[in-house]
């Protein structure tokens, strides 16, 4: 008897747990990257948002934008299944970096975001130099020897920006200008 009411208890509840579960999916999948895993886009500004500016953080954050140099050469020479594994291998390595010192987004294609909540200048610099030198670092696709470089700009409130669009604004006209002085 009890056998046959836990068993039809598990049946009641099955469809439950399915569409629970699903839901849990759908949540997973439209706050996060679906190559990388990392957050979205829409993650990254929804956390800014609550970590930025007006919200009473000690120590304002910093948001850092990066993408990553010649990917399209990647994708043309060696095809688009290599330039994905270079993403996945570029987020991995970056996520290793930041650890729990901020909050790591792919924003699209091989552009990436940063938030440092609480956190000065120096300890900016200190991160880009530590990220900079674990991009530097080879990577094999395929076979191949791979080395990616990376170009980066960052902006903090307030000496930057008094909003938190503001902030990511002016990170990326920092990251164009770092491209176009290695070009």
């Amino acid at each position: 008897v009890d056998t046959i009411r836990l068993g039809t208890l598990a049946d009641q509840l099955a469809p439950t747990l399915r569409r629970a579960m699903l839901h849990e999916r759908i949540e997973f999948e439209a706050r996060h990257d679906s190559l990388t895993g990392l957050p979205n886009r829409s993650s990254f500004e929804r956390l800014l948002a609550a970590t930025g500016p007006g919200y009473g953080a000690q120590l304002p954050p910093a948001v850092l934008l990066m993408d990553l140099d010649r990917f399209k050469e990647v994708n043309d020479t060696l095809g688009h299944l290599a330039g994905d594994e270079l993403l996945v291998h570029f987020g991995d390595r970056l996520r290793g970096v930041i650890g729990d010192e901020g909050h790591l987004a792919r924003l699209a294609g091989d552009e990436f975001g940063i938030v440092l909540p609480g956190v000065r200048a120096d300890a900016v610099e200190l991160i880009l130099r530590r990220l900079q030198d674990t991009i530097g670092q080879e990577a094999e696709l395929g076979g191949l020897a791979v080395t990616a470089e990376a170009s980066m700009g960052y902006a903090m409130w307030p000496a930057d920006a008094d909003t938190a669009d503001s902030l990511v604004q002016r990170a990326d006209l920092a990251l164009y200008s770092a491209k176009a002085a290695r070009a």
